[in-house]
C-alpha cells in the first residue's frame, strides 16, 4: 500500500511537470500596457513665443503695431518683444473696457441731466454731454470706479459736469452728478435715485488697485 501511494505521488508530479511544459509559463502583464495614453498639454510658455501667436487671442492695434516693428528686428529683439507683447495686450484690453464703461456712464448721465429742472432753467432743455476733458478709472479688487469731467451745453448756455460712477462685472452706473454753470454749482439726482456718494478712485483703507488709467 505504501509503495502504491508513493508511486501515485511520483506519477502526479510528473503529470504536473508535463502539463507545465505543454502550457508554457503564465503570461505576465506588461506594465507598459497599464499606462495611461499620453495626453497633449498646452505649453504655458507658448504665449510668450513671438513666432507662434495664439489663435484664440484677438489682435489689438497695440499688438499689431509691435508685430510691425519687430518684423525685421534681430532675433534677440523679437524674443524680448514676445515677452512684452502679452503685457501690452492686457493694457489694450483694459483701455477698451474703460472706454466702453465711460460711454455707458455718459449716456446715463445725460438722461439724468435732461430730467433735472435746474439744468433746464440754466442751460435749456435737451442738454448734451460733450467732450470729456478729464477721465480717471480704477479697478479695486474687481470693483470699478470712474470719474469724468465733461463739457455740458444747452440752448441757453454751457457748463461743466463732473460724473462719478462705480460698478463691476462690466456694468457701471452713475453715483454722483455735479453741474457748474453760470457761476452756480449744484448736484443733480441720478436716475437710480442716488447721488452725493464719494466714489473717488483711491484704494481706501485696505484695497489694492489692480489697474488705474488716467487720461
Amino acid at each position: 500500500m505504501e509503495y502504491f501511494c508513493s508511486s501515485l505521488a511520483i506519477l502526479m508530479s510528473w503529470a504536473v511537470a508535463v502539463l507545465g511544459l505543454l502550457l508554457g509559463p503564465p503570461a505576465r502583464q506588461n506594465h507598459a500596457d497599464r499606462r495611461s495614453p499620453p495626453v497633449a498639454m498646452n505649453n504655458p510658455l507658448a504665449r510668450f513665443n513671438p513666432f507662434n501667436p495664439s489663435p484664440n487671442e484677438p489682435e489689438s492695434a497695440l499688438t499689431n503695431g509691435i508685430d510691425e516693428l519687430l518684423k525685421d528686428a534681430p532675433l534677440p529683439v523679437k524674443v524680448l518683444g514676445g515677452l512684452v507683447k502679452p503685457l501690452i495686450a492686457g493694457l489694450g484690453a483694459a483701455l477698451q473696457e474703460s472706454q466702453a464703461q465711460g460711454e455707458s456712464l455718459l449716456q446715463e448721465a445725460q438722461g439724468a441731466l435732461r430730467a433735472d429742472s435746474r439744468v433746464a432753467l440754466l442751460l435749456g432743455g435737451d442738454v448734451v454731454v460733450g467732450a470729456t476733458f478729464s477721465q480717471s478709472s480704477s479697478n479695486v479688487n474687481g470693483a470699478v470706479s470712474l470719474a469724468l469731467q465733461c463739457q455740458l451745453s444747452g440752448k441757453k448756455g454751457e457748463g461743466v459736469v463732473s460724473i462719478r460712477g462705480q460698478g463691476g462685472n462690466g456694468d457701471v452706473y452713475v453715483t454722483s452728478l455735479v453741474v457748474q454753470a453760470n457761476g452756480q454749482q449744484f448736484e443733480v439726482p441720478t436716475l437710480r435715485g442716488g447721488g452725493g456718494g464719494d466714489v473717488s478712485g483711491g484704494a481706501g483703507g485696505s484695497g489694492v488697485i489692480d489697474i488705474e488709467v488716467v487720461q
